[in-house]
């Protein structure tokens, strides 16, 4: 599956008219009214999509995003959270939220070369219940990971623009977040930690295409390796993500797009030694994986005048329609996210 998202994010690229690239002059793609348009996809998986004016240098952006996880899945089955206790589970998770407010700063060298970091404050809840029909609630809160990149424009002209985002991860985000539940204090389970104890390289690919004079698609692939075991001795499942845009600029203050966006990550390798894996799913390194695929719709609104001048606004809401896991897993519903920009 990871190696067909890979061919098919490079097919998709390579179908457009990219062997007729031409980078003369400084005919730049005016991603509907002057703006480039750069999206990046974070390690916890929210893209942040920043327009930037050819004349900025600078742009700075606040995301909050919400997401909902309720009900259980199996592989491609749902099931009961009686069906995870006779797998010898002792507790099952019910449901999960997860909050982010994510900040980003970028910074325009010259019109091939630019900077970005990128970091967040995450709040993660789930709901849990035991095997004596007891119910509980943990907890835990702070910074993630911050990612680092360098962006190198490949082409730039009227019709299209490619671009590469090389990046790493920095560990800033707490493997170590701890909860009490009712046996007492423990060591939170893999998807309630907040980062992933390790220096990741991250790789971005996007493309964008104006197809009219209000009309652009845009594809990005995006891949965040995690190639060695942490201090608590497992490494997260490396992460693939692709996502394709048709997005429709309607006047110079409101655009409107639609999104369709799949992942796919892997296992955990290796264990903590501190989680017992038949404890729950969620500490199972072997029920860690899966794939998705999520719908959203979004509208973007762009200031014009005084003070809203080089400001945007971007709202964006979606479901997830598909879901496949390596095991007893939450299953996504839906998300929200706002997000503001200054340039």
């Amino acid at each position: 599956m990871l190696k067909q998202i890979f061919l098919t994010s490079i097919l998709i690229l390579c179908c457009q008219p990219l062997f007729a690239l031409s980078t003369r002059g400084s005919e730049e793609i005016s991603s509907l009214h002057g703006k480039v348009l750069n999206t990046y996809t974070t390690t916890s998986g929210e893209s942040v999509t920043i327009r930037m004016d050819q004349m900025s240098k600078w742009a700075f952006g606040l995301k909050y995003n919400s997401m909902l996880m309720q009900g259980l899945q199996d592989h491609s089955h749902n099931i009961s959270k009686q069906d995870v206790f006779n797998q010898g589970y002792a507790n099952t998770p019910t449901k999960m939220t997860v909050d982010m407010l994510t900040a980003n700063f970028m910074y325009m060298l010259n019109p091939h070369i630019s900077f970005m970091i990128m970091s967040a404050y995450l709040k993660k809840q789930m709901d849990n219940q035991n095997r004596s029909g007891q119910e509980f609630t943990t907890n835990a809160s702070g910074i993630t990971d911050t990612e680092f990149f360098i962006l190198y424009n490949l082409l730039k002209n009227k019709k299209q623009s490619f671009d590469i985002h090389f990046g790493i991860s920095l560990p800033t985000g707490s493997i170590n977040k701890k909860d009490n539940v009712p046996a007492g204090r423990i060591l939170l389970p893999y998807p309630m930690q907040l980062g992933s104890g390790t220096f990741d390289p991250v790789i971005d690919i996007e493309y964008i295409r104006l197809l009219s004079k209000t009309l652009s698609w845009e594809t990005e692939f995006n891949t965040d390796l995690h190639l060695y075991k942490n201090n608590n001795h497992y490494a997260l499942g490396n992460e693939y993500a692709i996502n394709t845009s048709l997005n429709n600029q309607f006047n110079s203050i409101f655009a409107g797009f639609i999104t369709l966006d799949g992942a796919s990550w892997g296992n955990i390798r290796g264990a903590n030694p501190e989680l017992n894996p038949l404890a729950s799913p969620t500490a199972n390194p072997k029920t860690q994986g899966g794939k998705s695929l999520s719908l959203l719709l979004g509208i973007e609104l762009e200031g014009q005048k005084g003070i809203w001048k080089k400001q945007s606004l971007q709202f964006d809401i979606g479901n997830t329609v598909s879901q496949y896991t390596n095991g007893p897993q939450l299953k996504k519903s839906w998300e929200f996210s706002v997000q503001w920009v200054l340039r």
